[in-house]
This record gives C-alpha cells, sequence and structure tokens, in this order.
C-alpha cells in the first residue's frame, strides 16, 4: 500500500505551486505559516491555500485553481493531481537520459496540458507526449526505451466484441477510455466505488450459473459434455460459472449399485478437477448440489431419490480435496440428512430458488452482469455530518451504479456471444461497505432498505464486501480524510455450517455469501 506524503513535503509542493501561479515570496510565506497549523490531505490543503491567495492575490489564486483542476487517471486506478515530478523520476528510471533533459521534458508537458486546459489526463496520455518531446530534442535511440506498446484502440475493439480478451491490460485500458461512464470511471479512481473486473466490462458478464445437459446417449460421455460446456461458459463470465445440480446429472446415469454410484462420483469429480487446473481461478469453481429439484430439474424429478443419495456422497468426497459444494435446501428434515461434522454449506431456498455463483454469493436469476461495491463511509465524512449532502452523494453514487449496469448491458448485447441472450434472467451486485460504520457516523438508520428502493428488484444489495473493496476503500478514506478509526467489515451473512443454518433457517433470509 502506498503511504501517504508526510505534511511537510506536501506543504512544500504546495508553496512551489504558488510561487509558479505568481505569488511573491511574501504572499507564499504567508499561506506556508497558516497552512503549516493544519493536518489536511493534499487535496484539503492545496484548496485552503487558493482560498488564502483569493485574498491577496486574486490573479494568482486563479491560475494555480486552474493548475489543481488537472487530474490524472493512473495505471494502478486511483485520481490523482498532476505532478511534473512523476515524469521526471520516471524518465530516470526507465531510460538513461539526463536529469537536466528530464526536467525539461517535465516542465515543458506541463505547460502543454496548461495550455490545452483539460480536466483529466490518463498516464498513457502522458507518456505519449514525454514520446513526442523526447523525438522533438532528437533521443531517438531514448524514446524506443520509453514508449508504449499496445493494440490500437479500433483493434482492440474487435477483439473485445468476439470475446479475445487474452490481453488483460490492453483492455483494461479500452474500457476506461471509452466504455466505462465517465462518472463511474472518476468514482472508481477516487475511491468512492469499486467496479470489478474492469476488463472484462465490455465483453463478459460477472457470473452465470448452468445446469448440464442430459441426453440418453450421453451415457458414457455425459461428464466431458459437462465441462465443455462449462468451458465454453466460462469464457464469458468474469468468475467460473456455477455447474447446478450435479447430483441430479450423475443419478440419472448411475446404476442402482451403491460402490458404482460412487465410483462414478469419485470418476466425476476427478474430471472437474483436472479441467479446472487450465481455468484461471480468481473465484474458487463451485458445484450446486440440489435437495429439492428446483424449476429447471423437471425432467430429472424422477430421479429425486436417488440425487439425494448421490449428492450426500458428493458432499463426503469433496471434504478431501479443493473444491467446493454448496447445497440447495428447501426443508428443515434435509439438513438432517447430513452428518454434523460435515463441512456443508448450505443455501436457504425455503422462499425463493437462489442459485450460487461462488461458495459466498447467491442470486435468484441465472447470473449476475455487474458487480460494484460502494464506499459508504467516504461520503459520509465528506458530508461532515449534512444528511442533505450525504443524500445527494449517495445518490450520486447510486446513479453511477445504474448507468454502469445500463451500458454494460447495452454493450454485452452487441457481441458475439450475448446478442441473443434475455438479459432479464440476470442481476447485478451492489456491494455496500462499511454500513454499519456509516449509520454512526451520519446518525442515519435504515440505510440499506432506502438503497434497495433506489436501485429496483434486478439488483441484490449486500453487505459483504470483497478484499480488494477493502484494501481500496481503507486507503482512500486515510488519504483523504486521515480517518483511522477501524472499520469492521464483511458484517452481513456468510456461507453457514449446519448448526449455524438449523438457527436461521425459519427465518427465510435471504443469505448472499462473501465474494472474496
Amino acid at each position: 500500500m502506498k503511504t501517504e506524503m508526510p505534511i511537510r513535503e506536501k506543504i512544500q509542493k504546495i508553496a512551489l505551486e504558488c510561487r509558479e501561479a505568481g505569488a511573491s515570496e511574501w504572499e507564499t510565506a504567508k499561506i506556508i505559516h497558516a497552512l503549516n497549523e493544519e493536518e489536511y490531505s493534499q487535496r484539503k490543503l492545496r484548496k485552503k491555500a487558493i482560498e488564502l491567495l483569493k485574498k491577496i492575490n486574486p490573479e494568482a489564486a486563479s491560475i494555480m485553481e486552474s493548475f489543481t483542476k488537472m487530474n490524472v487517471f493512473t495505471s494502478i486506478e486511483w485520481l490523482e493531481g498532476f505532478d511534473r515530478g512523476n515524469i521526471i523520476k520516471s524518465l530516470l528510471r526507465e531510460t538513461n537520459v539526463s536529469r537536466t533533459v528530464a526536467e525539461k521534458i517535465g516542465f515543458e508537458v506541463e505547460n502543454k496540458l496548461k495550455d490545452l486546459k483539460v480536466s483529466h489526463v490518463t498516464t498513457a496520455m502522458i507518456r505519449e507526449m514525454v514520446a513526442v518531446k523526447l523525438l522533438e530534442l532528437g533521443h531517438e535511440e531514448i524514446y524506443s526505451q520509453y514508449t508504449r506498446l499496445g493494440l490500437p484502440v479500433f483493434e482492440a475493439e474487435k477483439a473485445a466484441a468476439k470475446g479475445k480478451t487474452s490481453t488483460q491490460f490492453v483492455f483494461r485500458e479500452l474500457n476506461w477510455l471509452k466504455k466505462i461512464p465517465e462518472k463511474t470511471r472518476k468514482h472508481h479512481f477516487q475511491g468512492k466505488l469499486l467496479l470489478h473486473f474492469p476488463q472484462d466490462y465490455s465483453s463478459k458478464v460477472f457470473g452465470m450459473t448452468f445446469t448440464p445437459e442430459t441426453k440418453e446417449s450421453d451415457k458414457n460421455n455425459f461428464m466431458t459434455n459437462a465441462l465443455i460446456e462449462f468451458n465454453k461458459t466460462n469464457l464469458f463470465c468474469s468468475i467460473p460459472p456455477a455447474m447446478n445440480a450435479l447430483n441430479y446429472v450423475i443419478a440419472k446415469y448411475a446404476e442402482k449399485n451403491k460402490k458404482k454410484t460412487k465410483e462414478l462420483c469419485i470418476n466425476s469429480l476427478k474430471q472437474i478437477q483436472c479441467n479446472l487446473m487450465n481455468i484461471e481461478k480468481r473465484f474458487t469453481p463451485i458445484i450446486s448440489l440440489d435437495f429439492y429439484a428446483g424449476n429447471a430439474l423437471k425432467e430429472l424429478k424422477e430421479f429425486k431419490e436417488k440425487a439425494v443419495e448421490t449428492g450426500l456422497m458428493l458432499n463426503e468426497l469433496t471434504q478431501s480435496t479443493s473444491l467446493k459444494c454448496v447445497n440447495r435446501i428447501d426443508s428443515e428434515y434435509k439438513i438432517k440428512l447430513f452428518n454434523e461434522k460435515s463441512k456443508a454449506l448450505f443455501l436457504n431456498c425455503k422462499s425463493s430458488e437462489l442459485n450460487p455463483l461462488t461458495e459466498f454469493l447467491a442470486c435468484e436469476r441465472k447470473g449476475v452482469i455487474n458487480f460494484i461495491e460502494l464506499n459508504l463511509p467516504f461520503i459520509a465524512l465528506e458530508s461532515e455530518g449534512k444528511e442533505s449532502v450525504f443524500n445527494e452523494l449517495l445518490d450520486e453514487l447510486i446513479d453511477s451504479f445504474n448507468q454502469a449496469n445500463e451500458k454494460k448491458e447495452e454493450l454485452l448485447k452487441k457481441t458475439d456471444y450475448f446478442k441473443e441472450k434475455e438479459f432479464t434472467e440476470f442481476s447485478n451486485i451492489l456491494g455496500l461497505w462499511g454500513l454499519k460504520e456509516t449509520e454512526e457516523i451520519t446518525g442515519l438508520k435504515g440505510l440499506k432498505e432506502k438503497i434497495k428502493q433506489k436501485t429496483g428488484k434486478k439488483t441484490i444489495v449486500t453487505e459483504n464486501n470483497s478484499v480488494k473493496a477493502n484494501e481500496k476503500f481503507i486507503r482512500a478514506i486515510e488519504k483523504e480524510f486521515h480517518y483511522n478509526k477501524k472499520i469492521n467489515l464483511n458484517s452481513g451473512e456468510k456461507a453457514l455450517n449446519q448448526k449455524e443454518f438449523m438457527k436461521k433457517f425459519s427465518e427465510n433470509e435471504f443469505i448472499s455469501f462473501e465474494p472474496q
């Protein structure tokens, strides 16, 4: 994690900006003296400096204010104020150019950007401008060291439409540049929200479930066919797809002999494990076992009794593997079939049919298009105790969430794979990070229900959070507000074992699992 710049260094940097904006030494010294008493973030210190400068030199304040509006979307997905020092450091680190030349280029690129009056630039754009300056100054050899390699936007867009996203860095840049709504991009880079898998935004859904097809002719190779279907689906998902009702599929082809059924289960799990060795495991793939024969299993309901026996076998066998089983249960009686010492995970389908996507995440529909998490404590602190301001900031983030979902669905419908898909069968996930802490900071209650009303039925609203969100959001809060109070994370429901599940079952709660 990047460490925060020391307060003295921040003030020295602002002093330099004041002088470059036209403030005299006396005016700069007066401002620096006032800032020495503050313990704010870089942005707030700069804002305070501009307010002070307006009183003694309005013209310099106006110039300095124009400087501060120029932000950089960095390659590590943060929004930073432009600093020509980063150009100098980059040139000295990556090339053998002299410091004098590096400082000259940094100064000229900064002035050019100020002349262009752009409010936001990317590190890629800055690198291109620096590369051009190297050529102008006759440093062709150094230009070849510093220039950037990559696909043209036109070629990247064509490849993305066909699902060819092997060059993840290129597609991440493409999506941030042209596909993801500007407001969503800004909030993500500020650390106010986290958009998962930006590299997949225009070509993949977050996750899907599927029930393998079963045919009489598949008796000897049904698992091979199921894995072919898995691999095809996996190409268009950010996380591996979940294979549903595996116990029913095996039960259809299993013989009455218990020993042979167990052998079939063992061989099936071995095939799955071998297949998963070639899968990029950003999330642990899930096997879903059905203990009540849901709507998708109408043609398999005659195998219900055999499927229960097969499901219990699969649960026991997976205990010694890296595979994860989630059991869909609709009655308390079914839970009692399991060994109390087993590590089985349960999904409460008593009130509605739920489909597990990961070990920690389930939805009522076929899959999830998009997954975004909100940094609620950030806007709580930013609102400074004003309820109207907090509500306005919250509405802005929810609007970013909705825009990102609508645009992603629109883009996916244009791809070769998804153009015929029915997206009414898909949900979106909105993660609420630090909900309890936000209610403590603001004094507001019932925020989750309020947010649910603003997002609609197609959205799964969960309090569970990803590790990536924890890291990004904590850093954003510390950087902006110097807020060091511990935030209790992952406050929502997690996957439950048998004993815990028995206690919760009668409550008919929607159990949304924690994404990793």
